[in-house]
C-alpha cells in the first residue's frame, strides 16, 4: 500500500525550507563595539547613533539613496598601509562594504563584489572591504583561500561601523567623487554586481 504525507505535514516541510532559505540572505545583526560574540551568534547590546543620525531616507527597493556627506575615516589595510576616504576625494567613486568571515550573507556578497571589482577596477572606482572587529590573521587566512583582489580595511575597534550606522552585515555604501553618500544597502542581493554598475556608471 502506498504511504503519503499528511498535507500538513507537507506545508510544515515547505515552510521551513522557505524559512531557511529567507535566512540565508537576511543581514546579520553586529554586535555593537565594546560587545562580544559567543559561539559565533552576534549578541547586540545596542549600538549608539553615529554621524549619520540626519541621514535618513525612505528606505527603497533595493537600497537608500542619500547625498550626504559620508564619514571621514582612516584605517590600515591587512599589510599594515594607511588607507584613508580622503585619498579618492575628486579621483574615485569608492564602494564601501563592511562584512566579517563569520557572516554567511557576507560570503555571499563578495564573489559579487569580487566580480564587479575585476570588471571594473581600471576606472575611475575603488572598492574598500572594510572587516569589523577580527584580527589580520583571521582576515588574511580567510582571503587566501578565496583569493579576493579588492583592498580589505581593518575597523579594529568598531569606530567606521559605528559613523556609518552599521548594524546589520553585509552593508554597501556608495560614495561619490565629492565623497557624498549616494547609496546604501543592507543584506545579501543575488544581482548586486549589475546593481553596481547601473547605480555607480553615472557617478563616473
Amino acid at each position: 500500500m502506498k504511504r503519503t504525507l499528511p498535507v500538513a505535514a507537507v506545508l510544515t516541510l515547505v515552510a521551513v525550507s522557505a524559512f531557511a532559505l529567507w535566512k540565508s540572505h537576511e543581514p546579520v545583526l553586529l554586535p555593537a563595539p565594546g560587545s562580544s560574540i559567543t559561539g559565533g551568534v552576534p549578541r547586540t547590546t545596542g549600538a549608539t547613533a553615529g554621524p549619520l543620525k540626519a541621514q535618513a531616507s525612505k528606505q527603497k527597493p533595493g537600497g537608500t539613496a542619500s547625498t550626504a556627506p559620508a564619514p571621514e575615516f582612516t584605517l590600515k589595510d591587512t599589510d599594515g598601509k594607511t588607507v584613508s576616504l580622503l585619498d579618492f576625494r575628486g579621483k574615485k567613486v569608492v564602494v564601501i562594504d563592511f562584512w566579517a568571515t563569520w557572516c554567511g550573507p557576507c560570503r555571499g556578497t563578495m564573489p559579487l563584489l569580487e566580480k564587479y571589482w575585476k570588471k571594473h577596477q581600471t576606472e575611475q572606482v575603488v572598492v574598500l572591504s572594510i572587516n569589523e572587529q577580527e584580527s589580520a590573521e583571521k582576515i588574511k587566512s580567510f582571503l587566501s583561500q578565496t583569493g579576493y583582489t579588492f583592498r580589505v580595511l581593518m575597523d579594529s575597534d568598531g569606530a567606521v561601523q559605528s559613523a556609518y550606522r552599521v548594524y546589520g552585515i553585509p552593508t554597501l555604501y556608495v560614495i561619490d567623487k565629492e565623497g557624498n553618500l549616494r547609496m546604501k544597502h543592507v543584506g545579501y542581493r543575488p544581482d548586486l554586481d549589475t546593481y553596481l554598475e547601473a547605480t555607480i556608471a553615472p557617478l563616473l
